[in-house]
């Protein structure tokens, strides 16, 4: 079997059971996933907005304008444009491109924007207290509204 010295990734010892066969793969060198953060970024030029004028809640507008990949955290807030935000998956926002990231909503009732881009907040939320406050919203008991409302303030059970 050649090796090749220059290649990044060495083959390992395989495994068979079953009938398939698995070889790991590993490093030649330490890997490295070279990235600026939120923080690191947004003072070089990197911005979130809004998708467009009419905004989407679930989603924004990742634009990054580096030579540097960003990475965007789960569960980091995001602060202004039309309504608060928070991540809702890692994402890597490759060098001078524009990515659409999706996100959540932290501020109910505002829709309206105080800024053109979005700043980082000193907070982050985990996957599990979002998830928890999810779950308790949805099993709270919805407000009955009689009939007799007018038909913009009724909804179907």
């Amino acid at each position: 079997m050649k090796t090749h010295a220059h290649h990044p990734i060495q083959l390992g010892d395989p495994v068979e059971r079953r009938g398939v066969v698995i070889a790991p793969l590993f490093p030649r060198t330490d890997p490295r996933a070279e990235y600026l953060t939120l923080d690191e970024a947004i003072p070089l030029g990197f911005h979130v907005t809004e998708l467009d004028a009419a905004g989407s809640v679930p989603e924004l507008l990742a634009k990054n304008p580096l030579d540097s990949n960003v990475l965007l955290y789960d569960g980091e807030e995001l602060l202004g444009a039309k309504q608060n935000r928070i991540l809702n998956v890692t994402v890597l926002v490759p060098a001078r491109s524009e990515t659409k990231i999706p996100v959540s909503c932290v501020e109910e009732g505002r829709w309206h924007a105080r800024s053109a881009h979005f700043a980082p907040s000193a907070r982050t939320r985990t996957a599990r207290r979002r998830f928890a406050r999810r779950d308790r919203a949805a099993s709270l008991p919805r407000p009955s509204i009689p009939a007799s409302a007018p038909p913009d303030r009724r909804r179907d059970p």
